[in-house]
């Protein structure tokens, strides 16, 4: 409940919004560093990927990809689909249990720097969640583009009579068609990308890994 440091979690967020955009057949070389002003940001492979589409750099979480594909659509983009899924407000899940609103850059910070931009499409830079939030985007992916509020809370009793817990309606955040595309590139980072290690031995899985920079540094 919590919020803390996202991480290449946070670039299923990017893909959606790509994704509605119309933005699906963006290709780059990744090298293993992207310039972008004075600044070098640097991606998770150091010898690089190559040449990507979205397709691959969410298989193999490639920065670079995500640092330039980020900068195509305006970043209001981003902040609508964000607080469509809560990211940015308390989540309460029953009386007394409430999840951390976290942070997220605002609109002016994305709009003024697109160094920010390429940080915020990698999970980096001036951003927080809680992993139920981080859930919430995952659980619109796994149910066709739609996204249900959670709860702890069924119902109750109240005088002997049962009342059921007001559950607010789901509503579709990112087409079916993206859901479907960003599922199957969660098979696949577990099948041949950054996820293998963890593939089961028996079922099939989707998943996506994440390494996060806190800023907290020790001897």
């Amino acid at each position: 409940l919590s919020s803390f440091s996202v991480g290449s979690v946070f670039k299923r967020l990017i893909a959606a919004s790509l994704l509605e955009s119309g933005i699906n057949d963006f290709s780059c070389v990744c090298k293993g560093y992207t310039d972008i002003g004075d600044v070098r940001f640097y991606c998770n492979s150091k010898e690089g990927h190559g040449k990507m589409n979205l397709q691959k750099a969410l298989t193999y979480s490639c920065n670079c990809y995500f640092y330039n594909a980020s900068q195509l659509i305006n970043p209001k983009n981003y902040l609508n689909l964000s607080a469509s899924l809560e990211f940015g407000s308390e989540i309460k899940l029953a009386e007394g249990i409430v999840a951390n609103k976290g942070i997220l850059p605002s609109l002016e910070q994305l709009k003024n720097s697109k160094g920010a931009v390429a940080n915020f499409s990698i999970g980096q830079g001036n951003i927080a969640l809680s992993p139920l939030a981080v859930c919430n985007l995952y659980s619109a992916i796994a149910n066709g583009g739609y996204y249900y509020s959670p709860t702890l809370v069924e119902g109750y009793t109240q005088n002997g009579k049962y009342c059921k817990t007001l559950i607010k309606e789901k509503k579709q955040v990112f087409s079916k068609e993206t859901a479907e595309f960003l599922k199957g590139a969660l098979i696949q980072a577990v099948e041949i990308g950054t996820g293998k290690a963890a593939k089961p031995t028996q079922i099939g899985a989707g998943g996506k890994t994440a390494t996060a920079q806190t800023g907290q540094y020790s001897n």
